[in-house]
């Protein structure tokens, strides 16, 4: 029903990519997955308060080796949403709204602070709304929704979150299996982290980042942009110091 974008990942590396959306086509450059693999673990060694992250091709080769049906949708929702895992197990298929113009999941903010109580009442939990533009993840979640035929109101997990953990090691140690060890210990919020460096690396506005992720302050956000502090050679590339008017 949705028209899959075409990731930038997937253009020539000199090729930029034209993306279509109610501001008009914008084009983006393609990412040199590559070059910010090799670069991953100087970027994490530099800047200590960097979460680890996967990037795009990891995550895809870990869904790749995910065979059934329920841990390849949860690692999935958590790489196209950002869920936290508690939020993640929380959601519904009432929170998936799909077949409209803006596809979008509303998702539960469920964060609280460690020795404060929940600041939101049962009932009256904060919801944040993150678009969904994949046209293979909204088919995989229709499909989901047939074959598992649960209420709509009840968790579309249902499971506990060390399940939810060994799901997502028990993918990377198949991944592993294949020959393609991950260079990073993988955790479902490994996933988040994931999805916030991926939206760095395509320009994502930190505003709009932090309200994906539901942060309340922004600094936690803006931490996700620190991939890019040794990462310099990307911008200086773009860098022209000849005019042509001489």
């Amino acid at each position: 029903m949705s028209q899959v974008l075409v990731h930038p990942a997937a253009a020539p590396a000199a090729a930029a990519v034209p993306i279509q959306g109610y501001l008009g086509t914008l084009q983006l450059p393609s990412i040199d997955w590559g070059y910010f693999l090799e670069r991953r673990q100087g970027t994490l060694d530099h800047c200590t308060d960097l979460p680890a992250y996967l990037l795009l091709p990891e995550v895809e080769a870990l869904l790749k080796h995910t065979h059934d049906q329920v841990p390849h949708f949860l690692i999935n929702t958590l790489m196209h949403t950002g869920a936290r895992i508690s939020e993640a197990l929380k959601l519904t298929e009432k929170d998936f709204h799909l077949d409209g113009r803006y596809p979008e999941v509303s998702i539960p903010t469920l964060k609280t602070r460690r020795g404060r109580p929940a600041k939101n009442a049962p009932g009256r939990t904060k919801r944040r709304r993150v678009p969904v533009m994949d046209g293979v993840y909204i088919d995989e979640a229709l499909r989901y929704f047939a074959t598992q035929r649960r209420a709509k109101s009840a968790p579309l997990f249902p499971i506990d979150r060390s399940t939810a953990f060994r799901w997502v090691k028990a993918a990377a140690q198949r991944l592993a299996d294949q020959g393609q060890p991950l260079s990073i210990p993988v955790t479902p919020h490994t996933l988040r982290h994931s999805f916030a460096v991926n939206a760095v690396l395509n320009w994502v506005p930190t505003a709009v980042l932090q309200a994906w992720l539901g942060h309340e302050n922004r600094d936690s956000t803006e931490i996700y942009t620190q991939v890019f502090q040794t990462e310099t050679y990307h911008f200086m590339a773009r860098v022209s110091y000849h005019s042509g008017a001489v």
